[in-house]
């Protein structure tokens, strides 16, 4: 995967290092980067360094925009990373950092935050790997002036990694333009523009053949992750998306999605939501397998249900192996112009979710944001593992495993998987006492 060879790349060992600390009692001096005599800025570092550099920066506050000026190369990235367990954070400036037509870039263990735009900026570039970072405050809540955590436009071939994006006042990430890109294992919440309901936590725009997968967003004012306008071919699996102001998954003009094993709850309308213009393509051709989508849309005055695909959608899309459910009395699920209560009602009208359960998901304790699963779900080992692009790992990492105690409905090469976005862990089965007594000295002869 692309994703992989970035991460491989920039955690290669550097043939160089660059180091900034700006509490060395020298500063502000001309330092020249190495670990007797640091820089003071990150900029210093990021004028000068060359591929196959480490840039490693030292604890403080850093008010600065920082702009690597060349790029690296494939097995030789230019790394940015706060030093091991130091407390590094960027801000104060329009952009924490700006990568701009550039490759083989890796920023990592920042924290960026109150940035007049942007947090981290990348465009017009490749191979770029952002990762690990926390990300927050960017922009200003008042028109005109609102700005996304994390920005990538114009890009190919990169990787968003295990960054934590939240209150900036756009998205946590947006992705513009860009393709070939992996948004994997960040969390977002609590992005909002405040004096209007539009910041979602993931917003993919007009971005053809994207991963979106392993991500918590939750507590958005807009949508947790939504598709936007054009945005192909783009694949959702192992996300977890709750307590959103709009959808949990929102897909808009945005052709042949597939959305597998995401776990969607408590948003405020339709949970998977399908939808786009009349006389258009719209988002039709979409794949909706294996998810758990649960009390979405239920006070919702526009869309409704787990799951909805609109008239302009239905055209090719399909969505089966879901469970569903609502607490209370409502729409399980809108297919075309229709709302139905119920998945047999859904069935027998329109042959979608033949093996759709419609059941409690039996989560941990969703109140407290805990989704796992608990013995006797129905979304246990009953999942369709040949759906397109299943995933053999869950939203932790964890490997689809067999619960000996819940029979195989599956199907699929593995008839065990679960659905949604966890997979149940079995507790681990008593431990057998094995006691091997020291044997006897033998018989002494003579």
């Amino acid at each position: 995967m692309i994703s992989a060879a970035l991460l491989a790349a920039s955690s290669a060992l550097a043939a160089t290092a660059l180091w900034v600390d700006q509490n060395d009692p020298r500063c502000p001096y001309a330092g020249d980067g190495s670990l007797a005599s640091p820089f003071c800025t990150i900029s210093a570092a990021a004028a000068v360094a060359t591929p196959g550099t480490t840039v490693e920066v030292r604890s403080g506050t850093y008010s600065e925009q920082v702009k690597p000026a060349q790029s690296g190369a494939s097995g030789a990235p230019i790394t940015y990373a706060a030093a091991p367990g130091a407390l590094v954070t960027v801000t104060g400036k329009q952009y924490g950092f700006v990568v701009s037509s550039k490759s083989w870039i890796a920023i990592s263990g920042f924290r960026v935050t109150a940035t007049s735009s942007y947090g981290i900026y990348v465009q017009n570039s490749s191979n770029i790997t952002i990762s690990t970072n926390q990300v927050s405050y960017a922009g200003r809540p008042v028109s005109g002036s609102t700005h996304a955590g994390i920005y990538m436009t114009g890009t190919t071939s990169s990787l968003i990694c295990a960054n934590v994006a939240f209150k900036n006042t756009d998205a946590g990430i947006y992705l513009n333009g860009s393709t070939g890109v992996e948004i994997r294992g960040n969390t977002t919440y609590a992005n909002a523009r405040q004096y209007i309901r539009a910041a979602p936590g993931i917003d993919v725009n007009a971005s053809s053949g994207n991963t979106v997968d392993r991500n918590i967003s939750y507590r958005n004012e807009d949508t947790g992750i939504q598709v936007y306008n054009g945005s192909s071919n783009t694949l959702a699996y192992d996300n977890l998306s709750y307590g959103n102001g709009d959808h949990g998954i929102d897909t808009l003009n945005s052709p042949n999605a597939t959305y597998i094993a995401n776990t969607v709850y408590n948003n405020h309308t339709a949970g998977i939501n399908v939808e786009g213009a009349v006389g258009t393509a719209a988002s039709s051709g979409a794949t909706v397998r294996n998810n758990i989508s649960v009390d979405n849309g239920l006070t919702s005055t526009t869309t409704k249900g787990d799951i909805r695909v609109d008239a302009s959608s239905v055209a090719g899309s399909t969505i089966d192996s879901d469970l569903l459910w609502l607490h209370s009395a409502g729409t399980l699920v809108t297919w075309g112009s229709t709302r139905y209560t119920s998945l047999s009602l859904l069935h027998a009208a329109t042959g979608q979710e033949t093996r759709g359960i419609q059941a409690r998901p039996a989560f941990v304790k969703p109140a407290a944001g805990d989704f796992r699963l608990t013995e006797g779900s129905r979304a246990i080992d009953s999942a369709d593992s040949g759906a397109p692009d299943q995933p053999s790992t869950d939203l932790a990492g964890n490997s689809r495993t067999d619960d000996p105690a819940t029979p195989n409905t599956g199907i699929g090469p593995r008839s065990y998987d679960d659905r949604g976005a966890l997979e149940y862990q079995p507790p681990p089965g008593p431990t057998a006492a094995l006691t091997v007594s020291p044997p006897s000295a033998p018989p002494r002869r003579g």
